[in-house]
């Protein structure tokens, strides 16, 4: 779900973090004739949502429909944006992870996205030394911007409500919320692979677990590499994550029943980060309604 929110993220004309996404079941014929069924974890269908809401909760029929709504090639551009380096048929399937990955490629990913869309590539060597300790051999970091700050300040803010309110929500049962997590958990399908990423401000940490006989397991993201995570991250000590807001990105209220825009106080009021342009036009004031700030403005012109 990261990834396909993270490409429409890029269009901010056409997507924001409180674009409506309709999460029910639909089906695809491919060029093949074979006919793809995505279906939710929980094998239930959750209706209109935000955007930001089915990244949170992983909800796949929802961001499945957004990756085939951006184009799945998009997507898979985007996989290699981030860092993975793979030649992936551009099948639907691609959207809900048929791809094999290893906790490598993973955590170059999600570094991208923990370093405001600047790419560095993963080593295991940092320098070759001599027996007293003169360099014979560095490996310098190489970093290159593959992505709009914004874009990544949305997707970094999603990652958060995934802690907050969504899969990743036990976390805050052993850390404190103070530290501001952002992460984003993985399972698949047939309960094979359980995924966690997340990250502080100068720590990111990748867990996967599985069977060696590639056998199935009863562990979801949330229930396996989530613990692990949290357990080391408990003892790592990290220091709370502090975004800084890009300068493409302001903050908006809305109101979250109807992602309308509203005012600061008013009932059901809360700020989200837009990218400049994309934000809703703010709502009257609270007890106001539109004809009344209408007339509001005409008195002001008139005196």
């Amino acid at each position: 779900t990261l990834f396909r929110s993270l490409t429409a993220l890029e269009r901010p004309s056409q997507y924001t973090l409180t674009s409506w996404l309709v999460d029910e079941p639909f089906s695809v014929k491919g060029q093949d004739g074979q006919v793809w069924r995505p279906q939710n974890y929980d094998r239930r269908a959750h209706g209109t949502i935000y955007l930001y809401q089915g990244l949170a909760n992983s909800y796949n029929l929802s961001t499945a429909k957004l990756g085939l709504e951006v184009g799945v090639p998009t997507v898979l551009k985007t996989l290699e944006r981030l860092g993975v380096s793979r030649s992936w048929p551009a099948f639907p399937s691609m959207l809900l992870g048929a791809g094999a990955l290893t906790p490598v490629e993973v955590a170059t990913m999600y570094q991208t996205i923990a370093n405001g869309g600047f790419n560095t590539p993963l080593r295991a060597i940092r320098n070759v030394l001599t027996a007293d300790g003169q360099p014979l051999k560095r490996y310098p970091f190489q970093v290159q911007q593959r992505f709009d700050p914004g874009a990544i300040y949305l997707v970094q803010t999603a990652m958060q409500r995934v802690m907050s309110e969504g899969t990743g929500r036990s976390v805050y049962n052993q850390l404190p919320r103070s530290l501001n997590l952002a992460g984003k958990t993985g399972t698949s399908n047939d309960s094979r692979d359980s995924w966690f990423a997340g990250f502080s401000q100068d720590l990111l940490a990748v867990v996967w677990m599985g069977r060696d006989d590639n056998g199935p397991t009863p562990l979801t993201g949330a229930t396996g590499a989530l613990q692990v995570w949290t357990g080391f991250m408990r003892r790592a000590d990290p220091l709370p994550l502090n975004m800084p807001m890009p300068d493409n990105v302001v903050m908006a209220w809305v109101d979250a029943a109807t992602g309308q825009g509203s005012a600061a106080g008013c009932p059901n009021a809360v700020q989200m980060p837009y990218i400049r342009g994309s934000e809703p036009a703010p709502g009257p004031a609270c007890g106001q309604t539109p004809a009344d700030t209408v007339m509001d403005w005409v008195r002001g012109w008139l005196n």
